[in-house]
């Protein structure tokens, strides 16, 4: 059975005006997650689940993207562990998640240089940089049945997206 995995980089926070997991997401953020729910949209792509650090920028960027779905996700789960976490705990946190067996499309929103170290390693290929931008997403096809089985060796690239690509 494939399940598809979408790793997300939240949206542009606003500069340091109080501690880095208080941070808000700025205007030009919350047009980029609004943007990225679209892009979903577009191509039929709204996710069953989203897991994401437990952040305010994550947080936001999570609750704007629901809000910009057509197709309202179920299940949102704010994680600590993915708080500035590096790819194995993103992989250890996934594998560990309660999710349903119904959940086939997962969204993971969590920081650089984790997630980006996660998607190169899942098979991305990064052409742009070290790290993604802000709101970028890169989409992974997975052959397994259960998100417990996920390893980054799992998985074949499909697409990657930012809020100023092709969407």
């Amino acid at each position: 059975m494939n399940k598809q995995l979408l790793l997300m980089r939240h949206s542009e926070a606003e500069d340091f005006r109080t501690t880095d997991f208080e941070r808000r997401l700025s205007k030009q953020g919350l047009k980029q997650a609004s943007a990225m729910a679209e892009m979903l949209n577009n191509i039929d792509n709204a996710p069953d689940a989203v897991l994401h650090s437990a952040a305010r920028r994550t947080t936001q960027t999570a609750q704007q993207l629901r809000a910009s779905l057509t197709q309202k996700t179920a299940v949102i789960i704010p994680e600590m562990a993915l708080y500035n976490a590096p790819p194995e705990i993103i992989a250890e946190t996934i594998q560990a998640a309660d999710l349903s067996e119904n959940v086939q499309r997962l969204l993971v929103i969590a920081h650089n240089p984790g997630i980006s170290r996660l998607a190169t390693t899942c098979g991305w290929n990064d052409r742009s940089g070290l790290y993604f931008p802000p709101a970028g997403i890169a989409a992974f096809e997975l052959n397994i049945h259960a998100w417990a089985d996920f390893v980054p060796q799992c998985c074949r690239y499909l697409f990657f997206k930012t809020p100023g690509s092709d969407l």
